[in-house]
């Protein structure tokens, strides 16, 4: 049997406390920011976004995403001078929940059956 892995990418926004207006993230990172970073900006360039490793584990991962926080607070202070939200009405922002195994493996095949299908009805 095999393992089922579980990642994420949570997106967030930059805000200007004095503001409340939305800071791009590609005002923070260089151009040449690579999208591999744990913590960046990729295709949407006004979110952050969090790429911690996947594990087996999901508390892993949790944790990951602690361990990528911790790291950018000393690599980007400026972005932590600000607020950093998890919801905004002018941005699509949110991230992703993964799963991944083998292409072969059944589980894809249940976890569309239990989750996908079903979510989609109620996407708005």
């Amino acid at each position: 049997m095999s393992k089922l892995t579980i990642g994420a990418d949570p997106e967030l926004t930059i805000v200007n406390p004095l503001t409340s207006s939305s800071i791009p993230a590609q005002s923070v990172f260089s151009p040449s920011h690579p999208t591999s970073d744990p913590f960046g900006y990729d295709g949407n360039p006004n979110t952050v976004e969090l790429r911690p490793k996947h594990s087996t584990n999901p508390l892993e991962v949790a944790e990951n995403i602690y361990k990528i926080f911790n790291e950018a607070k000393n690599k980007y202070p400026e972005v932590f001078r600000d607020h950093l939200m998890s919801s905004s009405s002018s941005l699509s922002i949110g991230g992703h929940i993964h799963f991944g195994t083998p292409q072969n493996s059944t589980i894809v095949k249940n976890l569309n059956a239990l989750l996908a299908v079903p979510l989609s009805t109620i996407e708005i």
